[in-house]
């Protein structure tokens, strides 16, 4: 070895620590979303402790049921099992077995395999020269790694991550490069904490290096965008320390592999909640626009959520963003996204477009043109809730507008009366901009042929009455000048 390889393994040594020691305006409304659900999380791993197996449901059959009865017996004989492995003569039949072991579904016996002493021998089996060795090694302490933060503590204190870091950067065996990335992977979900301690050694590097180099074997690249989710889960860490994954990991876009495709949308997802560096990404990369439009006209939800949650995220920033999105059509495929009857595509996208309602007058003015307001009041009046309170912030925005053409378009679509719905629900925030918007359209529509009327068939008056008995001061006193202002003359 040579001594600036041997000066960068001890450096990434002593460095890893191996221990756990009333606004409406679009910052102020992003929606906080969850990077991987524990389950998927479980399906990801399943899959990768049974390869040959498509799901959880085939592990029902009589013959599975049986292998892994087999495999439940041996935990019973770990103690002579780990004697079995200090025997050169016996050593690489044992250590399949202990693998085998180490992979049971779906719960592998990590405490036990920890608590019979096979972690130290594990790490020395990463350094032996036996390419078979090192394999069964490894792979075993991808599974181990797997389990809960608290196990997985227990094993990073025994000094595993230095040593599959060695690893990584020595093998040239591509299996072993794939169960690397996957314990690391396992390693890195647990906490931010181990996140920011792997990431804060040549890790990145190397895996920037890995990936370029094994470009065209599928396993390494999914592996590589799978654990990219990960490491670009919020809070993001600085920018510089993780920018040598981007052109890697970007590059996936041309992938034709739906599995590679939705880590890599979960990925931009991700880097679209970051400060104005991660999102100048896309600003600069039409490459990503385009391929989050494609996914998100994908009939499939698994690609078209993720993509309109990033597009949601881009909409939250600047307006030269939402320009350029706009250019791509953009609000007429959130029409279109809005029409789907799953209920968090019509959320996501009712999000979407209350952002672009954010924006600038010239901006607001193109949506309005393009039938933005029906959209919106469709939202208050014929659906749930969580849809509707972003309809209404949409409807806030644009009523920063002074455009009397602009009342006339909410009373048509009946704005007034979806507001009033929505006042009757006890949720303060929401209440604020209703009666926000309401007095909005009073001020602005006094030249409205019949405005009070149209309130008036809405028992505005009555909704207001009740709303001056409220228990939110700010509320209480709105209602009452509202009815002051606009009702008592």
């Amino acid at each position: 070895m040579s001594n600036s390889l041997r000066q960068r393994l001890e450096r990434r040594k002593n460095n890893f620590k191996g221990r756990i020691n009333f606004q409406f305006n679009k910052e102020k409304r992003e929606i906080q979303t969850v990077i991987l659900s524990k389950s998927k999380k479980e399906e990801q791993l399943f899959k990768r402790r049974n390869p040959n197996l498509r799901s959880a449901q085939e592990l029902l059959s009589e013959e599975n049921q049986k292998y892994f009865e087999q495999i439940r017996l041996k935990i019973q004989n770990l103690p002579q099992i780990y004697k079995l492995l200090l025997d050169p003569q016996t050593q690489d039949h044992t250590l399949s077995e202990v693998r085998e072991i180490c992979s049971l579904f779906p719960n592998p016996p990590i405490r036990e395999i920890i608590d019979n002493g096979f972690i130290p021998l594990f790490i020395e089996f990463l350094q032996s020269p036996k390419v078979l060795i090192q394999y069964e090694a490894i792979t075993s302490l991808s599974h181990l790694t797997s389990g809960s933060l608290e196990l997985t503590s227990e094993i990073i204190n025994m000094g595993i991550a230095p040593k599959i870091l060695d690893l990584l950067i020595q093998t040239k065996d591509p299996d072993i490069i794939d169960q690397c990335i996957t314990s690391f992977a396992n390693i890195i979900s647990q906490s931010i904490d181990f996140r920011d301690q792997v990431i804060d050694t040549d890790f990145i590097q190397i895996l920037s290096e890995i990936t370029q180099k094994f470009s065209k074997r599928e396993s390494t690249i999914k592996n590589f965008v799978w654990i990219s989710i990960f490491i670009t889960r919020n809070p993001l860490p600085n920018f510089e320390k993780i920018k040598l994954l981007f052109d890697p990991l970007f590059a996936q876009t041309s992938s034709k592999n739906s599995e590679i495709s939705i880590y890599l949308l979960e990925c931009l997802e991700n880097i679209s909640k970051g400060n104005d560096e991660f999102k100048q990404v896309f600003f600069e990369i039409k490459e990503l626009l385009e391929y989050l439009i494609i996914n998100l006209e994908n009939q499939d939800p698994k690609f078209q959520t993720p993509s309109l949650k990033t597009i949601g995220n881009l909409l939250n920033w600047k307006d030269e963003m939402t320009e350029k999105l706009i250019n791509y059509n953009i609000i007429s495929i959130l029409f279109k996204t809005f029409a789907s009857p799953i209920s968090d595509l019509k959320r996501y996208s009712c999000w979407a477009l209350s952002n672009i309602c954010a924006s600038n007058i010239k901006i607001q003015e193109n949506a309005i043109k393009t039938g933005i307001i029906q959209i919106l009041s469709q939202a208050l009046l014929k659906e749930k809730f969580e849809i509707q309170k972003q309809a209404i912030f949409g409807i806030s925005n644009l009523l920063e507008i002074n455009n009397e053409n602009l009342i006339q378009e909410m009373i048509k679509n009946q704005v007034v009366k979806g507001i009033s719905k929505l006042l009757t629900i006890n949720d303060i925030q929401t209440i604020q901009i209703g009666l926000f918007c309401w007095e909005r359209i009073l001020t602005q529509g006094l030249n409205v042929q019949n405005l009070i009327d149209i309130f008036e068939e809405e028992e505005a008056v009555s909704i207001l009455e009740k709303l001056q008995n409220h228990e939110n001061q700010d509320i209480s006193n709105k209602a009452n000048e509202i009815i002051e202002n606009f009702f008592l003359k």
